[in-house]
């Protein structure tokens, strides 16, 4: 049986919901605005961080990883074109 107490506490759901509608309402600059923030702060946190050299290397083998996943991706596109032409598929 669920105790009646005086206290209201917030329906994290909906506390959810309403932010993100307030969210969807703001114009795609004031969204980016937000979002830069957000960026900013947490950049702020992790300059202030001990472990701010191991986080700085983990974003740097992200962004390794990224770029290599990027050129790959590249090259087999550019590989797949290649082959059409060459095999007159693409030619009008």
């Amino acid at each position: 049986m669920p105790l009646d107490l005086p206290y209201r506490f917030p329906d994290e759901a909906q506390k959810i919901r309403e932010e993100a509608l307030e969210f969807r309402r703001l114009s795609s600059e004031e969204r980016f605005a937000r979002i830069f923030d957000l960026i900013a702060s947490g950049q702020v946190l992790m300059a202030a961080s001990p472990k701010r050299e191991i986080a700085q290397r983990l974003r740097e083998q992200d962004e390794a990883e990224w770029q290599r996943r990027m050129k790959e991706l590249i090259t087999r596109y550019d590989t797949e074109s290649a082959d059409i032409t060459t095999n007159g598929q693409a030619h009008g």
